[in-house]
């Protein structure tokens, strides 16, 4: 079975990512690049100390495998350099981009062990899951539903009520003879 799209998740929060979620090389280009936006912050003389204090905490930027080392330094960028902000939101953001796979596992799980495996899990919430990547239409929907080749997509989409919905389509023997697949309650 094939799901489709990748979804928007709340998994990973605001303290989890720093710049320990970075490749030893972006540190480095984030290191220069702080220090540009720093210099460019503070272009008075009278903060002249502000610029070294700033500077020197951008100098201690490097690849850490301690959280509790990294902390403070990433406490100060986070407070201090709008692009540091940025970044680490952006960094959070994609992150919480999964494939749909976990999430129909977790779906699957949750069914068979509350209801049991004769419900099929279609049009129930995802947990964690906050939106579809991709909204799918109606008509998308039935384009996944009945493609040329013959291989069904199961679309994830958004529903009243519901963060994410899946349907969970099988064969049965009249679908068969026509080439037509349908939600259905057995699996």
């Amino acid at each position: 079975m094939a799901y489709y799209p990748w979804l928007n998740t709340n998994l990973i929060e605001d303290g989890d990512v720093d710049y320990g979620s970075l490749t030893d090389d972006a540190i480095g280009l984030l290191k220069t690049y702080l220090l540009r936006q720093a210099a460019s912050m503070f272009l008075d003389a009278k903060d002249a100390t502000k610029l070294t204090l700033l500077q020197s905490e951008i100098n201690e930027l490097a690849p850490q495998p301690d959280k509790k080392v990294r902390l403070p330094l990433h406490n100060v960028l986070y407070t201090a350099m709008p692009a540091y902000k940025t970044l680490m939101l952006e960094v959070k953001e994609k992150l919480n981009v999964l494939p749909p796979s976990g999430g129909i596992a977790g779906v699957y799980a949750r069914i068979d062990n509350a209801i049991g495996v004769q419900k099929a899990p279609a049009n129930t919430g995802i947990n964690s899951a906050v939106s579809p990547v991709v909204d799918i239409t109606y008509d998308e929907q039935e384009e996944l539903n009945v493609p040329l080749n013959g291989m069904a997509v199961n679309a994830i989409r958004t529903l009243p009520g519901a963060a994410c919905a899946s349907g969970a389509r099988v064969r049965s023997t009249a679908t068969a003879r026509t080439g037509a697949t349908s939600t259905c309650g057995a699996r």
